[in-house]
């Protein structure tokens, strides 16, 4: 999950840094949108990099991983299916919380429900279905579109692993298994998109589903094959596990974390994102998420891991949902309060002031709203 630093009690070295830097390229990302960043070194474009969406396919990635760590390492012990109760609340308890408030706040301040269309918006994004709606998608705050694909994706992880357990019958068997689902919900996706742009009279109304509008491309199905992509991850972890504290680097797995890493540096800030990625795919799937996965398993030995454990990267870490949530308003206040200061479209001063207001509301709200409510109901599963 976006924000999601552990699985069970154990602390994952590196991933907190990797979240923490995912999480900055997401707020780069959406301040280009509020002000001129453009830039370019050679070939390499930053308009490229902003737009390319490599902090939110960070994010999506972790969460397939994480989430199925535990059942690669127990599938015994780990099934959701089983105690389906315990897994929703553990998920709600950390997806919801903070989404809430940014919420709350967002429609209390906007005054959203002035109109019958402001009304539906907003019971959309409290039921979690604005993905499901046109106007409702980036309706209230950008960066919320993601929240409902994430949690209609972890609805439908325990089926997706019961099913690949049973037709794999054995962890390699439900790691090949992963896989073609990975490559037949791209199929999946691929023949609705089609389908839908061949249409020559659309028979639903475009308010809330378009053939080309965020809905269909932008939909859980869409992003199905990168949270698999992820959950497969967590099988290969476990088959060629890091590095134990202490230990010496090895070299191969340096290597092939700098090679993917570089990879998708190039990929993603020149044209050939575009002639690498497969009709529809998203996140130039299926290079590009592939690179990155990379990226997540051999990061221990890059040579990076202390500072990825450093304190100021793993505490933007453990704060990366909130300042996923919050990075957004806060900029647009940066940017209202700097247009007052007459300095308007400064961006150093944009960007640090809306970083420093996102990471002090994500600071508190993770102190005083999600770390109690998730402690609560770890005791209570416990």
């Amino acid at each position: 999950m976006i924000g999601e630093a552990r699985t069970g009690t154990s602390h994952l070295p590196g991933l907190d840094g990797l979240r923490a830097i995912a999480a900055l390229a997401v707020f780069l990302s959406n301040m280009r949108h509020l002000v001129a960043m453009d830039g370019k070194l050679w070939v390499f474009d930053f308009h490229r990099f902003v737009e390319s969406g490599i902090g939110v396919l960070f994010f999506f990635l972790l969460s397939g991983y994480l989430l199925t760590l535990g059942f690669w390492r127990d599938p015994l012990k780990w099934r959701p299916w089983k105690n389906p109760f315990d897994y929703a609340t553990q998920r709600a308890s950390r997806l919801l919380p903070a989404y809430f408030v940014c919420l709350v706040a967002l429609v209390a301040y906007r005054k959203h429900w002035q109109n019958s269309l402001e009304i539906e918006d907003t019971i959309l994004h409290s039921l979690l279905l604005h993905n499901f709606a046109e106007f409702s998608f980036y309706g209230i705050s950008e960066p919320l579109w993601t929240i409902p694909i994430q949690s209609q994706f972890y609805l439908l992880l325990p089926f997706i692993l019961w099913l690949a357990s049973v037709l794999g019958r054995s962890l390699r068997g439900s790691f090949v298994v992963l896989l073609l689902f990975c490559g037949g919900s791209y199929m999946l996706h691929f023949l609705v998109m089609t389908l839908a742009l061949q249409m020559e009279s659309w028979p639903f109304d475009r308010r809330f589903v378009s053939p080309d509008g965020f809905v269909l491309t932008k939909s859980t199905l869409a992003h199905m094959p990168i949270f698999i992509m992820g959950a497969a991850a967590g099988y290969l972890a476990t088959r060629f596990p890091a590095r134990p504290n202490g230990q010496p680097i090895q070299i191969w797995r340096g290597l092939a974390f700098w090679g993917a890493t570089l990879s998708a540096f190039i990929m993603i800030t020149t044209p050939l994102e575009d002639a690498l990625t497969l009709p529809f795919g998203r996140f130039a799937l299926p290079l590009l998420p592939t690179l990155v996965t990379m990226a997540i398993l051999f990061q221990r030995d890059s040579g990076l891991l202390k500072l990825l454990e450093s304190m100021p990267l793993r505490g933007l870490g453990t704060i990366s949902f909130g300042l996923y949530l919050f990075h957004m308003p806060c900029l647009k206040i940066a940017v209202l309060a700097t247009d007052k200061a007459s300095l308007p479209g400064n961006q150093l001063l944009i960007g640090g002031l809306g970083f420093a207001l996102t990471v002090t509301v994500a600071g508190v709200v993770n102190v005083f709203v999600e770390r109690p409510i998730q402690r609560y109901f770890q005791s209570r599963s416990e």
